[in-house]
């Protein structure tokens, strides 16, 4: 028993003392890769809240707890499932060098990542993973930068370890009245720099992956009552899928409605589920302000002989604002039937029945797509040909009488390059069929030996091979050769030729 307890006791030293090197690895960014922090970008400012004047990630160049991850990280829970952060900067405006996404399980190593995120291109002014200069940050209007971070889906269980890592470096890359230098930009001084990096600096959280879970079957979303084809059998379509959406709602369009619906039985024997409070989630709140309403706008039942319930979102872009294309995520909980809709959370795992239904769509803001100058001159170069080509052939037919080809403008200069055309050797080959035929072999050989058997097939005797030849007979006209006609001459007959000298 005794040997027992120092055996018990061994483990327990060894677990606490595992759990402080790993505080301090963490601290140190030796086991989650996470670069050595160093200098200070004065004036540089970051929120997890737009418009506001709380900077609680960074304030004036310095991270914020819980953000460093020392000693503990913050926390994301399952219900998250993207993160947005707002830059800003006093002062003098300053570029982002090298922008960069990490993901780590430091405690299942063997068990591979758990999630794979991303900072998402929505856009306007995104910060995204890149090694080419970013800006210019700064607190003048629509001077301020979002790194919208998308976590993707959760493979396994566990609490995975996400951190962004910032770099200025001492030369921006940039030109112009803001690319100024390090000093004047951070008050940093040059000779501090380890190479050509002033600053590095990183925001760490963990994020919280539930329980995998099987999707419900039957369970459906569309945008009509009748439809599907949002979510199928507790599944997003494609054009829905959360990692690449292509359904967009254009600037003007206030609001849209989603329908559930569920029509089959559970795999769980149920009729019926209850669906959480709907999370809206994914767009920067400094651009797009988005509600939600309707029967499933605070969660309820969905029953097979129930009517479905219609989820309403409702946008609004910020007036002001450069364009932008948000997207935005929509994500329900599915619990057991006699679940209050309240408590239908992520957070009390054990009240969930199925996969949570996630989908996105983009929304855009200030232009719609091929909204672009490039765009509007081809559209109204396409509008303008096809009007004076109609009008063409309508005065052509109408006042020239012209008919069949001849009413299309400028016909007699399509045939010319059409012309034009036949003569390059190169489309002669193209568009005009070869002879088919074939030769004789042995073309020396008597043609006594010929025979039925030693007939070569030319391919006259195939009714698949056309053959065409013209013949021109010249017939001499009346008076073409002489003064008299042929009418008008008398023959002579020889009366000694009879039928048998032919």
């Amino acid at each position: 028993m005794e040997k027992v307890n120092h055996v018990l006791l061994f483990i327990y030293i060894i677990l606490a003392f595992v759990q402080i090197v790993n505080s301090s690895f963490l601290h140190n960014g030796m086991i989650l890769g996470v670069k050595s922090v160093f200098g200070k970008c004065e004036g540089l400012n970051i929120a997890s809240m737009a418009k506001t004047d709380n900077y609680d990630v960074m304030r004036d160049g310095q991270i914020v707890h819980p953000w460093d991850g020392v000693p503990q990280a913050n926390l994301a829970t399952a219900d998250e499932y993207d993160r947005q952060f707002y830059v800003t900067k006093k002062g003098v405006p300053l570029y982002f060098n090298n922008v960069s996404v990490h993901h780590a399980n430091p405690y299942l190593k063997h068990k591979g990542y758990i999630i794979k995120p991303s900072l998402q291109n929505d856009g306007g002014q995104s910060l995204t993973s890149s090694t080419e200069p970013q800006g210019p940050v700064s607190m003048a209007k629509n001077g301020t930068f979002t790194a919208h971070l998308q976590y993707g889906h959760c493979r396994r269980l566990g609490q995975p370890y996400v951190w962004i890592t910032f770099e200025i470096w001492k030369d921006s890359g940039k030109s112009g009245k803001d690319a100024k230098g390090i000093m004047e930009t951070c008050n940093i001084d040059p000779n501090t720099c380890q190479g050509k990096v002033c600053v590095r600096f990183s925001i760490l959280w963990a994020k919280q992956c539930p329980k995998k879970r099987h999707p419900r079957h039957g369970l459906n979303i569309g945008t009509s009552s009748s439809a599907r084809d949002v979510v199928t059998n507790g599944k997003a379509t494609d054009e829905f899928n959360i990692d690449s959406p292509f359904y967009y709602v254009t600037k003007a369009t206030p609001k849209t409605k989603f329908f559930i619906s569920v029509n089959e039985i559970g795999q769980k024997k149920d009729d019926g589920v209850i669906l959480g409070k709907p999370t809206v989630q994914g767009f920067a709140e400094n651009q797009l302000v988005v509600t939600q309403g309707g029967t499933a706008g605070q969660g309820g039942l969905v029953h097979m002989s129930g009517r479905p319930l219609v989820l309403e979102l409702n946008f609004q872009c910020v007036k002001g604002t450069i364009a932008s294309v948000q997207r935005i995520t929509v994500g329900i909980d599915i619990c057991r039937k006699n679940t209050p809709a309240a408590q239908c959370t992520l957070s009390d795992s054990g009240v969930i029945e199925y996969r949570s239904i996630m989908f996105s769509l983009l929304k855009y803001c200030g232009e719609d797509p091929g909204g672009s100058f490039a765009y509007h001159v081809f559209i109204t170069f396409l509008f303008l040909s096809i009007f004076m080509c109609g009008t063409g052939c309508y005065y052509k037919y109408r006042v020239l009488g012209s008919r069949n080809m001849e009413i299309l403008p400028g016909i007699d200069f399509l045939r010319s390059c059409a012309g034009a055309m036949a003569t390059i050797s190169c489309f002669k080959s193209c568009f005009t069929k070869g002879i088919r035929y074939s030769t004789l072999d042995g073309a020396d050989h008597i043609v006594d030996d010929f025979d039925d058997d030693s007939f070569i097939d030319d391919g006259m005797n195939d009714s698949s091979v056309g053959y065409q030849s013209s013949v021109s007979i010249g017939l001499a006209r009346r008076g073409e050769y002489g003064d008299e006609d042929l009418d008008d001459e008398e023959l002579d007959l020889d009366d000694d030729v009879n039928i048998d000298d032919f």
